[in-house]
């Protein structure tokens, strides 16, 4: 993504990440528990331009994070509901505000 604002300053940034994680799901054959947890590698690159300054600069990173949810899915086929809580943690501290909500077709 790239822009400049209002003063004519530039920046370019990109970010690159790959989410992994492992889930266990407890509970009947048509709804459970969800929990897991799992970590995502990033790959960060900025460039920027202010007042005639140049800054150009790229790294790894990483952060973790937990999966806690129900999830609700067809005993055959049919449709699939997931909600769920995924608190993020590293080196930026611990975030509790992330949540989700799936919705989806269940092929079995």
């Amino acid at each position: 993504m790239s822009g400049t604002d209002f003063n004519g300053n530039y920046a370019n940034v990109g970010l690159l990440t790959f989410p992994l994680s492992v889930n266990y799901i407890v509970g009947n054959r048509r709804s459970g528990f969800e929990s897991g947890l799992g970590i995502t590698p990033l790959y960060v690159s900025a460039t920027t331009s202010t007042s005639g300054e140049f800054f150009q600069g790229s790294g790894f990173g990483a952060t973790g994070f937990l999966n806690i949810g129900y999830r609700f899915q067809p005993i055959k086929k049919g449709v699939m509901f997931r909600v769920n809580w995924a608190p993020a943690f590293g080196a930026q501290g611990f975030q509790s505000d992330w949540f989700g909500v799936s919705l989806g077709f269940s092929f079995k």
